[in-house]
């Protein structure tokens, strides 16, 4: 079973995650920890977490889907919608 982690961190800005990108880019070995959720804004995290959206995180987890059509039939939900 996968656990998936949201954190709140007030310094991950845009700039931040730029600049983590360039550096990976540019051969830096960067710290990757797997299925990391973070903002810098308490609100849009718990915002976007829909009953929806963790029953998807759930399903992704739990079931390991191949594809996205795989995910939506497990879902019981139109494709276009997932």
């Amino acid at each position: 079973m996968k656990t998936f982690t949201f954190k709140y961190d007030p310094e991950f800005t845009p700039e931040r995650m730029f600049q983590q990108f360039k550096q990976a880019i540019a051969g830096k070995k960067q710290t990757y920890q797997p299925n990391l959720i973070t903002g810098n804004n308490i609100e849009a995290i718990l915002g976007c977490m829909t009953k929806s959206r963790l029953e998807l995180f759930s399903c992704l987890a739990s079931q390991k889907p191949s594809s996205l059509q795989e995910l939506a039939q497990l879902l019981e939900k139109d494709y276009a919608n997932v």
